[in-house]
């Protein structure tokens, strides 16, 4: 099997070494496709095969209708996740787009495995070409991982599923009779990943968007490390609402309601007093947004909401009462806790008996009543949990992955 991985950098670049590693060792033809400077000086020491498109010939500069749309909504998408950027990024991703068409056309990969899938001009062409395909991404559980033919996250081959037949769904294959590893330590230089030279050269906008991420992320980190949060008595009776990640992809591609976190308070903040009026608001930033978002306007806007940065994530989810959120993890892990989870985006736990999900502004009212008087059958949430835990999510996460995490994956790959 001739298999292309893509989109290999950052953290997840030590798993699909790894990965790749092992796939060589089980006979598969393995290429690494558009690596970085950096990432090839890896990939020579491991002895791993890769693939530039750069320099391909493109035979036909024309692209479908649905191609362009794409390419148009993948622009919107990337300008939304990095303010500035420059005029001619569609011509670029049209370019870029045309010169892999022409790399997997002439190499017929038999399967592309990708890390999300999100924003990523493998996705369409695996499409196009009827290439099979294995999305990757973290899982909803700490030290877990997600995988998928069609997807992850709302995308997952098991999104649109309810809460019976999901539990009939077997998604992990056996790895009966297939051999373990011993996984390989892989590191960069400090230098190369703060600099990265090569990419300087290779591509000079991919370099500068990248130090502008690893700046910001720095700066997160920074905030974090020295912020100094009052400690305050958690009211007896609350509403968490966890905000997520103001550009993850999650809010911009997979919730047609909430565009931005703002929004779940400027929408629904009277409804929520309305049906719960003996109940706090808590909110808590997400620590990757510290230094990124600022929300003191809506600090101000709603004064008698509790706003938290540091406070401990998991003692917030043990003492509340009913979650809100988008389509973030912290809702699953809300409802392992029998917690009542009112749910505002597509996620792949949404088709359940004890959670409420609104499509619409105006089903939000009548969504949170149902829920204030929903009973929770813990023994169902448990068996529901426990499937997630057993059949759906690997184990074994980005940093902590292991040999049954690889075999896992392959075991997938080979189902």
């Amino acid at each position: 099997m001739k298999i292309g991985i893509t989109r290999s950098f950052g953290d997840v670049l030590p798993l699909f070494i790894n990965l790749a590693i092992y796939l060589k060792e089980n006979g598969e033809e393995v290429f690494f496709i558009d690596p970085e400077p950096r990432v090839i000086w890896l990939l020579k020491k491991y002895k791993l095969d890769y693939l530039s498109s750069r320099k391909e010939i493109i035979h036909n500069n024309q692209i479908t209708d649905e191609t362009n749309t794409f390419l148009i909504n993948m622009k919107t998408g990337l300008e939304q996740l990095r303010k500035g950027d420059e005029n001619n990024r569609y011509t670029m991703l049209k370019r870029r787009y045309l010169h892999k068409h022409s790399l997997f056309e002439r190499t017929s990969f038999d399967l592309l495995i990708i890390w999300n899938g999100a924003l990523s001009l493998e996705k369409r062409l695996a499409e196009k070409l009827s290439i099979d395909t294995v999305y990757l991404e973290n899982g909803y559980f700490p030290d877990t991982l997600q995988i998928g033919r069609k997807g992850v996250n709302s995308n997952a081959d098991f999104s649109d599923m309810n809460y019976d037949t999901f539990l009939a769904h077997t998604h992990l294959p056996s790895t009966s009779g297939l051999k373990k590893i011993i996984t390989k330590d892989v590191t960069t230089h400090p230098i190369q990943n703060i600099l990265n030279i090569g990419l300087l050269i290779y591509n000079p906008f991919d370099f500068l968007t990248k130090v502008l991420i690893y700046s910001r992320k720095m700066v997160a980190k920074f905030k974090t490390i020295f912020l100094r949060e009052k400690h305050i008595v958690l009211p007896e009776k609350f509403i968490f609402i966890p905000f997520q990640v103001h550009d993850d992809t999650q809010t911009l591609f997979n919730s047609p309601i909430i565009k931005k976190m703002n929004d779940i308070l400027d929408f629904f903040y009277p409804e929520i007093k309305e049906v719960l009026p003996d109940h706090k608001i808590i909110v808590k930033e997400h620590p990757v947004d510290l230094g990124r978002a600022d929300y003191n306007v809506l600090k101000k806007k709603y004064p008698d909401i509790i706003w938290l940065k540091k406070y401990n994530f998991n003692e917030l989810l043990n003492k509340c009462d009913y979650v809100i959120t988008v389509n973030s993890s912290s809702g699953l892990q809300a409802i392992e806790k029998y917690k009542k989870v009112l749910i505002l985006g597509s996620c792949f736990y949404k088709n359940n008996p004890f959670t409420e999900y609104i499509s619409r502004v105006p089903e939000f009212r009548d969504k949170l009543n149902i829920l204030k008087e929903k009973s929770l059958d813990k023994s169902h949430i448990d068996k529901y949990i426990k499937h997630f835990k057993k059949n759906i999510f690997i184990q074994g996460g980005l940093k902590n992955f292991r040999s049954e995490t690889l075999v896992q994956i392959y075991a997938f790959i080979k189902s």
